[in-house]
């Protein structure tokens, strides 16, 4: 296991920060010091950057150290949550859950995701469709659906599922072929890839500190279907401003694409599970939109810090 997507190791850390000392985090853990020790030193490992100050006495944890556990601690949270309500009566989750998310991630992660929660709890049994509206699931057609943006949240339960990174990305076979822009005004030499499906919305500008400009390429594609970007990206065929960091970040890492306009970056958008406050009765509901918040902030995080 990635020790990134190790919770015991993050506990280490987080009770490390709280108690002042691995001795004293050890104990709280019901664990050996060498084993809260190690926990520690494995998170160090994968992300290449030190958490505790082992030069000082005593020992402290360090701000990157400080930063990171506050990004991870409603993973945590969340995490508590979930197996609280494991603790219920199993009873009452057997049925189906009707699903709905993006096509691109729905092909790419998502329906791992969910045989994992399956193996979990094999009484439960998926419909998954892709790109269905808020409003049917406000009307019961749907159970559960998986979005990103701002949103009337009238008659829906929604539960936070982190912070999506999106960057605009390019291949060095384009770049090298037609240049790299330096500014987004600089897209208007260049064909663009711009995604258009229902999880959210299309990207109109960028920003970067206080300055906001319009995206407008010289040529537009416009898709659905975020893999087909993805795969039209890699073969140099245009610049993507919006492609989310988890979908590429092992493209970013083995160079066949590479972020371009740095700084600059799509308005801010959250990521959110939601179902109706009806669906919301119903246990396994509860379970699922619960396990699969937790989820998706791990996914999330570990994009984030293997890019930066």
């Amino acid at each position: 296991m990635n020790p990134i997507n190790n919770l015991e190791a993050w506990r280490a850390l987080e009770s490390f920060s709280k108690c002042g000392s691995l001795i004293d985090a050890a104990k709280e853990l019901d664990v050996e010091v060498s084993t809260v020790s190690r926990s520690i030193a494995s998170l160090e490992k994968a992300l290449d950057r030190k958490l505790i100050d082992r030069t000082k006495r005593p020992v402290q944890i360090t701000e990157f150290g400080k930063e990171i556990l506050d990004r991870f601690t409603p993973v945590l949270r969340t995490h508590d949550r979930f197996l609280e309500l494991t603790k219920e009566d199993s009873s009452l989750i057997e049925g189906v859950i009707k699903f709905s998310a993006a096509s691109g991630s729905l092909s790419t992660f998502l329906m791992g995701w969910l045989q994992k929660f399956k193996e979990l709890y094999p009484e439960v049994n998926f419909h998954v469709s892709n790109g269905r509206q808020l409003e049917e699931c406000r009307k019961g057609e749907i159970d559960v659906v998986s979005v990103n943006g701002d949103f009337n949240r009238d008659g829906l339960v929604v539960l936070d599922r982190g912070v999506p990174v999106f960057v605009a990305v390019a291949s060095p076979g384009y770049l090298s072929k037609y240049g790299e822009p330096a500014h987004p005004g600089d897209l208007t030499e260049h064909s663009g890839f711009c995604y258009t499906g229902p999880v959210r919305p299309p990207t109109r500008f960028l920003e970067r500190g206080q300055e906001k400009h319009p995206v407008v390429f010289k040529s537009t594609m416009e898709s659905t279907d975020i893999i087909m970007i993805k795969k039209a990206l890699t073969s140099g065929l245009g610049i993507a401003v919006d492609m989310p960091l988890y979908h590429c970040v092992d493209l970013l890492e083995s160079g066949q694409l590479k972020v371009i306009l740095p700084g600059w970056h799509q308005p801010s958008w959250g990521a959110y599970v939601a179902c109706s406050k009806e669906a919301w009765h119903k246990k396994r509901v509860r379970l699922f939109m619960e396990w699969y918040a937790n989820q998706s902030t791990q996914e999330f995080l570990p994009a984030l810090t293997r890019a930066s």
